[in-house]
């Protein structure tokens, strides 16, 4: 039963085929109600298989899907709804009262991952976009969308991913939900096959405004908070986001609309001087809506915000609107690799990139075709210490970064070229691999593989691998255990570099047929 439950979750939850992530918790760790559950997540660079669904299933070894493709398409994203405790038939019936074509699975902390299936691969962006809106419309306007990021940086970027559901199926804790009732596996993969979109039905898929009119083309944490109302404590910076909106949104009578505002949406309303001092700011036009202050920040959905008129990216003065900074990865290369998301695209940047701002803002002319706001230093050194403080570290794949492609350059040298049948045929640049000791190489250069220096830099110099100077390569040669040696050959002083022999290719690729049988 399991193996053809793997192989239909393997499909259905199709994603980055190179990688995939788990997430040890801790065996004698035990789960609070309420709380995230802890455990040490990491990612592995290797392909998704049958068999890692089949020990997720079984309870083995939980893994974690990247949905975004190289392709920059999904077949499935989520909404990740990290509250805890939440009431799951509660958010069910409001998904359901909005005829989102989602499926609501517990997560393993108690929260709630909303899941879209698509029935053809759709543009991430595209799926981004809708599921942004959607969280807004359930109440979760900072919900954290998966994927994070329209497309990934390079073939190295891994992006980020989720955790699955119906971990130890016999006793999961992360089922999904219908009608407010846990669903077994199999009515899981039957619900989820029924709800899958095309992206012709993505695109026309629209929400009724919540909030009213009034805000519909404003920033939607202004929406969430005029439906839910505004918290105490907060009157007078929420009274100095809703003036800024009035000033785009409504630049002749602005003023009186602040004045309404107050009235109708401030419990208290503020005295007329504090409403004064507050016309007084936001008629600044340097003055802006302050997404990274609460309560704004804690239910700001940028990517919404952006595509609305009088948001962070629809009004005149959207140059001064904060760019959106954000998640960043760290892959563990020598040097290190940085992956941020700027604007919901990946951007690859360098350690000198990311402590000079200057640097930055036109990395991102480059990439994204954005000039951001240039920040105060410690403004933006504050920035990015929040996103260190959150940083996924991702070891690199072993061929990646300079120093793993001179790896596999070396070995590929050593392996795929002609091998000299003795050591005195290192002269004519032949490498030579020792089965046995015999003089000059003694019992302790067995199972090496002898090589010149200048004949490695030539095939470097062939392979047009220009990354290291001469010494740079004699420092990464000892760094790979290499020794050097000197032998008098043909009467000629041989100075050679061996390394512990590489793994030779000894079986045959199969010859290829025709639809007849015979080889072709």
């Amino acid at each position: 039963m399991l193996v053809k439950l793997a192989e239909h979750f393997l499909s259905l939850f199709a994603g980055l085929d190179r990688a995939h992530g788990t997430y040890n918790i801790p065996t004698d760790g035990k789960t609070i109600e309420g709380e995230k559950v802890q455990g040490r997540p990491y990612t592995e660079h290797k392909p998704v298989t049958a068999d890692l669904w089949y020990a997720h299933l079984a309870g083995t070894k939980g893994i974690g899907i990247i949905p975004i493709t190289d392709q920059a398409t999904v077949h499935w994203a989520a909404i990740d709804v990290d509250t805890y405790p939440l009431d799951l038939k509660e958010m069910e019936e409001k998904l359901t009262a909005l005829n989102l074509p989602l499926v609501i699975c517990r997560s393993k902390s108690g929260g709630a991952h909303l899941l879209l299936f698509c029935r053809e691969p759709i543009k991430a962006s595209l799926v981004r976009t809708k599921l942004a809106e959607w969280a807004c419309a359930v109440g979760y306007p900072s919900a954290e969308i998966f994927p994070k990021q329209n497309s990934l940086a390079n073939k190295t970027d891994v992006g980020n991913w989720l955790n699955m559901p119906y971990f130890n199926v016999k006793d999961t804790n992360r089922y999904a939900l219908l009608e407010g009732k846990k669903l077994k596996v199999k009515e899981f993969l039957e619900l989820a096959e029924s709800r899958k979109v095309t992206a012709d039905a993505l695109r026309a898929f629209s929400l009724t405004a919540l909030g009213g009119e009034e805000f519909e083309q404003g920033p939607p944490c202004l929406q969430f908070l005029a439906g839910k109302g505004f918290p105490r404590g907060s009157r007078n910076i929420s009274l100095f986001n809703l003036a800024v909106f009035a000033r785009f949104a409504f630049e002749d009578d602005w003023k009186e609309k602040v004045d309404e505002y107050n009235r109708s949406l401030m419990d208290p309303p503020l005295a007329t001087s504090e409403v004064m001092n507050t016309l007084k700011s936001a008629g600044r036009k340097s003055y802006f809506f302050t997404c990274d202050k609460d309560p704004i920040a804690s239910v700001c959905n940028k990517e919404v915000c952006r595509t609305r008129k009088y948001g962070i990216g629809g009004n005149s003065d959207a140059s001064i609107a904060p760019i959106m900074l954000g998640a960043m990865t760290k892959i563990n290369s020598d040097p290190p690799i940085w992956i941020i998301d700027v604007e919901g695209y990946r951007i690859e940047i360098t350690t000198e990139d990311l402590v000079n701002q200057t640097r930055f803002r036109k990395l991102c002319m480059d990439k994204i075709n954005k000039l951001p706001a240039m920040l105060r230093q410690p403004v933006w050194e504050a920035a990015i210490r929040d996103r260190l403080n959150n940083i996924e570290v991702v070891e690199a794949p072993p061929d990646s970064g300079p120093e793993g492609q001179f790896r596999v350059h070396l070995e590929t040298f050593l392996t795929q070229r002609a091998g000299g049948n003795n050591l005195d045929e290192l002269i004519m640049g032949k490498p030579f691999h020792c089965e046995k000791d015999v003089p000059p190489l003694t019992i302790a250069h067995v199972g090496r593989t002898f090589f010149r220096s200048p004949d490695l830099i030539r095939y470097l110099e062939q392979q047009h691998f220009r990354e290291f100077k001469e010494r740079q390569i004699w420092a990464l040669l000892r760094k790979t255990g290499a020794e050097h040696h000197g032998f008098t050959l043909k009467g000629k002083y041989v100075t050679a570099w061996s390394v512990l022999s590489f793994a030779a290719q000894n079986e045959e690729f199969a010859v290829p047929t025709n639809p007849d049988g015979d080889m072709m």
